[in-house]
């Protein structure tokens, strides 16, 4: 433990006791067959701990319970972090120390970032084909934090941040891709010093944020507008540090443009503004289209763009585009999200039909690196 964590535990600990201890208990439906974190490292707590909230969610929506199970040190880590914080507080998480002698229930599936049999239990067995077989073996994957996905390895899929997941069910997603009048092209992100990192051009060959953003102010400046848009040509670019736009109203912003401009990351292209955007049908302008699982395709589902002379080429091509080839890039970026960009999906799968071939890991593509397994136990 660094000398900074020791210095705060005394302080985290008692924080994480409260957030699971003052919520509702965990839905009955939600408790027969767990989604499980079993953790060692501080791996999973990087991007502010944001996929540990995610995948929270994503067992919440298969219904399942979530369970922690790492030593306290870790737990304290995690309170520190805003998105864990989140889902410590989610109704259907619970933590469990690593002393604890408490079993597994059969069929839970277990999720672990350390290179050893995560659960200590029974091997998948391909006996029990029922999903609901309460006699089901503990389903056991190791997780792999990479910076690109591994060939023959089951990724999951980059999500929406834990803020637009928690607003966004499906119900709310099918209001939004109906929304009138849509015009424009959007971006609204953080525009910090950090987005403005040499790094993403040495190591992914993209533009980084800043530079797109000074781009389209440079050659489109008679098409900005404070927003919304109203027009097809219209052009809204948001700083979300000076002109933030409230978690409530997110999506929907989106969701009233043609197309959103998708700004790589701080540290690695993938961004989760690109999943939100596709999940309501507003058209991602995006360089990086080519590393997502399958890639996206230029004038189907996405408008792909190389460089900054790229970009102004794109969006002179998007001027070009008749209302019915619009409407078919919309339906279009909705049948990717459905088909390529649900986590929950995968993470059903895993629980409910495990696969018995080898490497059995999950991989998370979303670092600017990889990260490697700590040794066996």
């Amino acid at each position: 433990m660094s000398l900074k964590s020791t210095l705060r535990y005394p302080f985290d600990m008692p924080r994480a006791k409260k957030l699971l201890r003052d919520k509702p208990p965990v839905p009955a439906t939600a408790s027969d067959r767990p989604v499980m974190l079993d953790l060692r490292t501080e791996q999973m707590l990087f991007d502010c701990g944001r996929h540990l909230a995610v995948l929270a969610i994503h067992a919440d929506r298969i219904g399942s319970s979530f369970w922690l199970r790492c030593p306290k040190k870790i737990l304290a880590a995690i309170v520190r972090k805003r998105y864990g914080a989140m889902m410590l507080s989610m109704p259907h998480s619970r933590w469990l120390d690593v002393a604890s002698d408490e079993s597994i229930p059969a069929g839970a599936l277990v999720l672990g970032d350390f290179d050893a049999d995560v659960s200590g239990a029974s091997p998948n067995s391909s006996d029990a084909t029922d999903p609901n077989d309460a006699s089901r073996p503990v389903n056991t994957w190791r997780l792999r934090i990479t910076r690109d996905p591994v060939p023959g390895m089951i990724s999951l899929p980059y999500p929406m941040s834990p803020g637009a997941m928690r607003l966004t069910d499906d119900a709310v997603l099918a209001k939004l891709r109906r929304t009138p009048d849509r015009a424009g092209i959007f971006f609204a992100g953080n525009l910090s010093r950090r987005y403005a990192h040499a790094k993403i051009a040495d190591q992914f060959d993209v533009v980084n944020r800043v530079e797109i953003l000074g781009h389209l102010h440079e050659h489109f400046a008679d098409r900005l507008v404070d927003g919304p848009a109203k027009r097809p040509a219209d052009l809204v670019l948001r700083d979300s540090q000076t002109d933030p736009i409230v978690i409530d109203d997110w999506m929907a912003t989106i969701a009233r443009h043609r197309f959103f401009v998708c700004c790589p990351g701080a540290a690695q292209p993938k961004c989760h503004h690109l999943i939100e955007a596709m999940s309501v049908g507003t058209v991602p302008l995006i360089e990086y289209g080519d590393r997502l699982d399958p890639p996206l395709r230029d004038g189907v589902n996405a408008i792909c763009f190389r460089g900054k002379s790229g970009l102004s080429e794109a969006i002179g091509r998007i001027d070009a585009l008749s209302d019915d080839q619009l409407e078919r890039l919309r339906v279009a970026a909705i049948d990717y999200f459905e088909s390529h960009l649900r986590g929950e999906a995968v993470l059903q799968r895993l629980r409910d039909t495990p696969e018995e071939s080898a490497p059995h890991q999950l991989c998370l593509a979303f670092h600017s690196h990889d990260l490697d397994l700590p040794p066996t136990r």
